[in-house]
């Protein structure tokens, strides 16, 4: 094979490896971006699921009742139960915020804290959080370390 023939070859070759890896390049970043995209709506949806289940069940974010967690006077099996599962969830979201913005709660200005206001949903139900530590089995370390450090920095750690 002559050295033309060799030129000819990787002149004609080149433009497809370059345009091949323009598009690959391309079809990554739509694909990452929509997936960002995705999980945004993903995380707002769960917030509008929270707020109506805030407003069908208004003990689950009365002062009252999470002042006195887990030793609410005059509180029903049910009404217990219901706030179990409302914390379960609230968490839930507040683990999935946490790794869509990377683990980055630095600051107010955070991802983050432009999605949820996630010092004050934790200071809220932090007594959910702190009285018993099954409830923090099914987070990650990194997640519960999370947590417990915005207690302690709300100076309200138990």
């Amino acid at each position: 094979m002559s050295v033309v023939t060799v030129e000819v070859a990787v002149s004609a070759i080149f433009p497809t490896i370059i345009s091949t890896c323009i598009a690959s390049l391309v079809a990554y970043g739509v694909a990452y971006f929509r997936a960002r995209y995705d999980e945004r709506k993903a995380i707002h949806d769960m917030i509008a699921k929270m707020l109506e289940l805030a407003m069908a069940y208004p003990h689950v974010e009365s002062d009252e009742f999470l002042d006195n967690w887990p030793d609410v006077p005059n509180a029903t099996d049910s009404d217990r139960l219901r706030y179990e599962i409302y914390c379960c969830y609230v968490f839930n979201l507040l683990e999935r915020v946490w790794l869509f913005s990377k683990d980055d709660y630095s600051d107010e200005g955070s991802v983050a804290n432009e999605i949820l206001h996630v010092p004050e949903i934790i200071a809220d139900h932090k007594r959910w959080w702190l009285s018993d530590k099954a409830n923090q089995n099914g987070y990650t370390r990194s997640f519960q370390s999370y947590v417990d450090r915005v207690i302690a920095d709300l100076g309200e750690g138990e």
